[in-house]
């Protein structure tokens, strides 16, 4: 399995009451994939994974997996606390379905790179499906070096990629320098839809991006045309990112932003986050109006007037 392309971290929704909504994921995905998406990520930052309880989890990645229906491929989180918790999550994505895991480091303990290194591979094993790494170490508290991705790429054959969230370019070319040399075929994608652009340009593979899940046509235009080497349309569309980014800034955690915007683009989202940001009202009134403003319902920046 090579992941490749524009990948998006599911939103997860909930009904007004807060509980599971699980008949929005199938619309929610069918759009997306309209909208040119190649793969899915359930129950990553965005899918708000952390405040999930395990019924939930489950019940959230057998709902994507069913709605996705083989169309692309779902990778599932499987963050937890310990490494016991994460192999458990990741035998049920094996048993669901699902083409492949993201997995973080303990969201506790914090481990030297030997430990990283067997939990990883403990995982993995775990799961016995493609496993990707996921590097978020403002959330997470611990960064995956390249000197470790190196040493996980060498010992641990399954584990396939990394998703690399955060500002640091150098970051990305520390890995691809490192890892690229005795894994050729080693997946790098990043989170940061700010850097798909550089990154695409320096080597990595795509990106799971959270903006996808209100405007994934203008993400996968930008991965087409960097594919292509067509600069003149990359730059187009990544200004066009870029514009778009100032939506998920409203919010901290930025996912309530999101939610109301998906929506407005036509995803059936309700407004409810488990984690709410500081004066959600606020998030929610000023994130319709600018997705308003900057989305069409299928997900994009309107053309300009006489294009």
């Amino acid at each position: 399995m090579r992941v490749q392309g524009l990948y998006v971290p599911l939103l997860t929704p909930f009904t007004a009451d807060g509980s599971l909504d699980v008949a929005a994921v199938r619309p929610h995905v069918d759009r997306l994939l309209d909208g040119g998406v190649d793969g899915f990520v359930a129950l990553g930052t965005t899918g708000e994974f952390a405040d999930l309880t395990a019924a939930e989890r489950a019940a959230v990645v057998e709902a994507t997996i069913a709605a996705v229906d083989g169309r692309a491929p779902v990778l599932v989180g499987v963050g937890a606390v310990g490494t016991a918790a994460a192999c458990g999550h990741a035998r049920h994505a094996r048993e669901a379905g699902a083409a492949g895991i993201l997995a973080l480091p303990p969201l506790y303990w914090k481990l030297g790179d030997a430990g990283l290194v067997r939990h990883f591979g403990a995982v993995a094993e775990a799961a016995g499906i493609p496993t990707l790494l996921y590097d978020y170490p403002a959330l997470s508290g611990t960064p995956l070096s390249p000197a470790l991705v190196e040493k996980v790429a060498r010992q641990v054959p399954t584990v396939v990629g990394i998703k690399q969230s955060g500002p640091a370019l150098r970051t990305v070319h520390g890995v691809l320098s490192r890892v690229r040399q005795q894994r050729p075929e080693f997946a790098v994608m990043v989170g940061a839809a700010e850097l798909l652009a550089p990154a695409m340009a320096a080597g990595a593979d795509g990106g799971i991006i959270a903006l996808g899940n209100l405007a994934p046509r203008p993400l996968a235009e930008l991965v087409a045309a960097l594919r292509d080497g067509d600069l003149p349309a990359a730059a187009a569309c990544h200004t066009e990112v870029l514009r778009l980014l100032a939506i998920p800034a409203l919010s901290s955690p930025s996912i309530l932003a999101l939610k109301v915007a998906a929506a407005v683009a036509g995803s059936p989202m309700e407004p409810v986050v488990r984690t709410r940001p500081e004066d959600p009202d606020r998030v929610i009134t000023e994130a319709a109006d600018l997705a308003g403003r900057l989305l069409t319902p299928a997900g994009r920046a309107p053309a300009a007037a006489g294009s």
